[in-house]
């Protein structure tokens, strides 16, 4: 599904772009409207130089809601309930879905995504194309305090499930002579509590959601699995989310200057309703659900069908 989205929607063309005609910077950060209309950031991770890894992701809370349209279609609910019910977990969110990008890698970037959450956040991994010369491996270690590590290789249709204290890495490869590039898709999932809210959204990986946005976190506690039900087939939406822009910010003259997309880490952050960082509710629930949104405590989900999506 994933894949298909990525040849019809023009995804793939603009990770080509990226990789072998205008690469993306360790540190730099771009915002593209693809054929279809959806915005998606690229992103060069800063400390990592020794290759052109990228991270291509959702842009704004429109493109979000496509990620997880797609993830519906190819039935990722299986997953979910796997994780949900191996782990005891109380509910899951998608805190994103990345598609990491690269042509050539030389160096080492063991990592881990967040540190010790308890067993309430993960990250799946799972190749969307492997090139040609077979070349492709995650380098897997144990917890965030242990050094050794081992490569998996990738396998379509295979995920590779990583904790969010679970040490990981980039393996060597190198595509450029015949001009291809390996996919992968990783799905960030959260149990969010009171505890671990504010760190679970501190990641600064993405240009959407805004760092440090725990009320848009909490309008996706626990939505697309829960012990009571909730699953992305039966999913209606987020909680309501009054998107505010900083009062101190004239964001009008800011969009005007085009500033929406030439300043996406500091003044787009502080305009996130003249940006459309979000979706107003009233346009969310009627644009995504089919939802006639009427105020905080009244949403009318009669008229709801996951099937005119």
């Amino acid at each position: 599904v994933i894949q298909e989205y990525m040849d019809s929607s023009g995804l793939y063309d603009l990770c080509h772009y990226l990789m072998y005609e205008n690469k993306v910077d360790p540190g730099e950060s771009r915002m593209y409207t693809i054929d279809d209309g959806y915005n998606w950031g690229a992103m060069g991770p800063k400390a990592w130089t020794t290759g052109d890894l990228t991270w291509v992701d959702a842009a704004d809370e429109r493109s979000y809601e496509k990620t997880l349209e797609l993830l519906g279609k190819g039935n990722f609910d299986v997953v979910l309930d796997a994780v949900g019910k191996k782990f005891n977990l109380d509910g899951l969110m998608i805190q994103g879905v990345g598609v990491i990008i690269v042509s050539e890698w030389y160096g080492n970037n063991m990592h881990y995504d967040i540190g010790d959450t308890g067993n309430k956040f993960f990250n799946i991994i799972f190749p969307i194309t492997i090139p040609s010369n077979g070349q492709g491996a995650l380098h897997v270690g144990d917890r965030y305090k242990e050094k050794r590590h081992e490569p998996v290789n990738f396998r379509l249709n295979t995920g590779i499930l990583l904790g969010g204290e679970t040490r990981h890495g980039t393996g060597k490869c190198n595509y450029r002579k015949e001009e291809e590039f390996r996919i992968g898709i990783a799905v960030y999932m959260a149990d969010l509590d009171e505890k671990n809210i504010e760190w679970i959204s501190g990641d600064t990986t993405s240009l959407f959601p805004n760092v440090e946005d725990v009320p848009w976190f909490r309008t996706q506690q626990g939505r697309v699995w829960s012990k009571d039900g909730n699953s992305l087939k039966n999913d209606t939406g987020r909680k309501p989310f009054d998107v505010q822009d900083d009062p101190n910010v004239d964001c009008q003259k800011v969009k005007k200057k085009g500033q929406c997309i030439t300043s996406l880490k500091k003044l787009r952050m502080k305009c996130p309703k003249t940006c459309e960082v979000y979706m107003k509710d009233d346009v969310y629930y009627k644009e995504i659900f089919n939802i006639d949104y009427k105020d905080d405590d009244d949403l009318d989900r009669s008229n709801s069908s996951k099937e005119e999506l």
